[in-house]
C-alpha cells in the first residue's frame, strides 16, 4: 500500500494535486499499518517517503494548479471569441474561393467518390442482395 501511495503521491504532478490526496491517504494509512503490526510488515520508510512526496506534490498543485485554473476561467471567454474568429475567416475564405472558381468544374466532391461510381467496388454479397442495402442499387 505504500508504493502505491507513493505512485499516486508521484501523479500529483501531473493531476495538480489531484493524485496526491489519495497518495496522502494511502501513505498514513500504510504507515498506521506498519507501526501496528511490525513484525509482520515492512515498509515503514516507504510509508513516509510517500507522505512526504504526496504533501509535497499537494502543495505544489495548490500553488500552480489554482491560479493556472483562475487564468483558464478568466480567459475563457477571450479563448471562445479568438476561436470564433479564427472558424469565421476560415469558412468565410472557402466561401470566397467556392465564387472565383470557374465554372468548368462541377460543384461538389469528384466524380469517383459519388455513391453511384463507389457501388460497383462493394462486395457481390450486397449488390445480390445476401446482405440487406439501405441504398437501392
Amino acid at each position: 500500500m505504500a508504493i502505491v501511495g507513493l505512485l499516486l503521491g508521484i501523479t500529483g504532478a501531473c493531476t495538480c494535486g489531484i493524485g496526491a490526496v489519495a497518495g496522502l491517504i494511502l501513505g498514513i494509512v500504510s504507515l498506521v499499518q506498519v507501526r501496528r503490526h511490525p513484525e509482520a510488515l515492512k515498509g515503514e520508510v516507504l510509508a513516509i517517503v510517500a507522505i512526504v512526496v504526496s504533501a509535497a506534490f499537494l502543495l505544489l498543485g495548490a500553488l500552480f494548479g489554482l491560479p493556472i485554473l483562475g487564468l483558464v476561467i478568466m480567459f475563457r471567454n477571450e479563448v471562445r471569441d479568438w476561436v470564433t474568429d479564427m472558424w469565421d475567416e476560415a469558412r468565410d475564405q472557402a466561401i470566397s474561393e467556392d465564387e472565383g472558381s470557374s465554372d468548368d468544374e462541377p460543384a461538389g466532391p469528384p466524380e469517383s467518390s459519388r455513391p453511384d461510381a463507389l457501388m460497383p467496388r462493394l462486395p457481390p454479397l450486397i449488390s445480390t442482395g445476401a446482405i440487406p442495402c439501405p441504398v437501392e442499387l
